[in-house]
C-alpha cells in the first residue's frame, strides 16, 4: 500500500480528520527510475518571518537568544496554519539548522526546544504527509537547479532535503499502522538516495549521511534484530552519528531493499 493510503488509514483508525492526498506520483523501487509527476508545492503563506538574516533589522539582534525569539511564530498563527504551510515555515526557519550539532539527535532535540513551529509540526497527526509532500516536491524539481542556479539556492535545497529526512525520525504514527508506514517512508528515502547520485555537483558525501541515519533508524524500528546485521556498531551506537563505513552503507542499502520489496 502506498504511503498516501497508509497514512490515510492511520488517520481514520485514530479517529482524526483525513489529510489531503499528496498530489504527486510515488517513486521507484530499488534500482528503478524515479517516476515522473507534477508536484504542487503550497507557497502562499498567511504569515512569513518578519525578520530574516541579512536584513538591517536582523543585524540589530546581537545575541543568539534575540534571534531565536525573532523567529518564533505567533501562537494564534500556529493554530490556523495548514500542516503544509507549517512544514514550509519549519524548512524556511532562519535559525532552525540541524547541521551544527552532532549527533543528529542532539540537533533534533535542540530545535524542538527552541522553536515553536517544529514542536507544533510534530504534534500534528498528519506531519508525515506534510514532510513527504515537500520531500517529493523538492526531489522532483532538482533539475531546475541546473544552469544558472546560485550556490545559495543549491544549498537551500540540500538543507531542506536533509531537514525533512531527519524530521521523519520523529513523526508520530499510530501503532497499528506504524510498520506499514515506516516501510513506505523507507522506500521513499531509498529512492531519494538513488536520485541524489544523479546530481553530484549538488550533493556532497555529507548529504547521504542523513539518508543512512534515518533509514538505519527505520530499519531497526521495524525489527531490533536488524541491528545485529550492522557489524560496525554495537548496541544503539548506530544512532550516534550518520558516519558509517562503506560496508555498513552496503548493508543499510541491502536491508532497505529487502524491507520495501
Amino acid at each position: 500500500m502506498f504511503i498516501v493510503c497508509s497514512v490515510l488509514t492511520a488517520c481514520c483508525k485514530s479517529g482524526q480528520q483525513e489529510p489531503d492526498e499528496i498530489p504527486v506520483d510515488l517513486p521507484c523501487g530499488c534500482g528503478n527510475e524515479w517516476l515522473k509527476g507534477e508536484s504542487k508545492c503550497q507557497k502562499v503563506l498567511i504569515w512569513d518571518y518578519p525578520v530574516k538574516p541579512g536584513s538591517e533589522e536582523w543585524e540589530k539582534h546581537t545575541t543568539i537568544q534575540e534571534r531565536i525569539d525573532a523567529v518564533q511564530v505567533p501562537e494564534i498563527i500556529l493554530s490556523i496554519l495548514s500542516t503544509e504551510e507549517l512544514t514550509y515555515l519549519c524548512l524556511e526557519n532562519p535559525m532552525g539548522s540541524l547541521f551544527v550539532y552532532s549527533p543528529f539527535d542532539r540537533g533534533l532535540d535542540t530545535i524542538f526546544v527552541r522553536y515553536n513551529c517544529f514542536r507544533e509540526l510534530l504534534s500534528r497527526h498528519d506531519a508525515v504527509m506534510g514532510l513527504l509532500n515537500w520531500y517529493l516536491c523538492t526531489m522532483q524539481n532538482l533539475s531546475l537547479l541546473k544552469g544558472d542556479a546560485s550556490d545559495s539556492d543549491k544549498g537551500q535545497i540540500v538543507r531542506k532535503i536533509a531537514t525533512i529526512t531527519l524530521l521523519l525520525t520523529r513523526c508520530p504514527m499510530p501503532d497499528e499502522t506504524k510498520a506499514e508506514n515506516l516501510k513506505e517512508i523507507l522506500k521513499l528515502l531509498y529512492c531519494g538516495y538513488e536520485k541524489m547520485f544523479k546530481y553530484p555537483d549538488l550533493f556532497g558525501s555529507a548529504s547521504f549521511e542523513y539518508s543512512f541515519y534515518t533509514r538505519a533508524k527505520i530499519i531497526i524500528a521495524l525489527d531490533e534484530k536488524n541491528l545485529e546485521q550492522i557489524p560496525q556498531m554495537g548496541k544503539n551506537q548506530v544512532f550516534i552519528n550518520g558516519k558509517y563505513d562503506e560496508i555498513t552503507k552496503v548493508i543499510i542499502n541491502d536491508l532497505s531493499c529487502q524491507l520495501i520489496n
